[in-house]
């Protein structure tokens, strides 16, 4: 029997990969500071203090995960409250 490239089918038609989705959660530190709008050397300045987004290692590598980050935001995230509202404003 000869395989076909229509019986192989192409990735178009197999629809995602799924690790496309699971790539997009999990962020190298530079695609992390870019999320929180700070530069590499401040992630690994947070990092050695212990201050920065939850991290994990895969062997070598630091990763972070996009919820943990959006988490660390939240978190980490103040509203200013003016004990006189803004003039012209009752």
């Amino acid at each position: 029997m000869v395989i076909t490239d229509d019986m192989r089918g192409t990735a178009e038609s197999r629809g995602p990969v799924q690790l496309e989705g699971l790539q997009k959660q999990v962020l190298n530190i530079n695609e992390a500071a870019a999320l929180i709008g700070v530069t590499v050397a401040c992630m690994r300045k947070w990092k050695r203090q212990k201050r920065g987004p939850t991290y994990f290692r895969a062997g070598k590598l630091i990763r972070y995960r996009r919820p943990d980050i959006e988490n660390w935001i939240d978190q980490n995230s103040f509203v200013h409250q003016s004990s006189q509202p803004p003039s012209g404003v009752m």
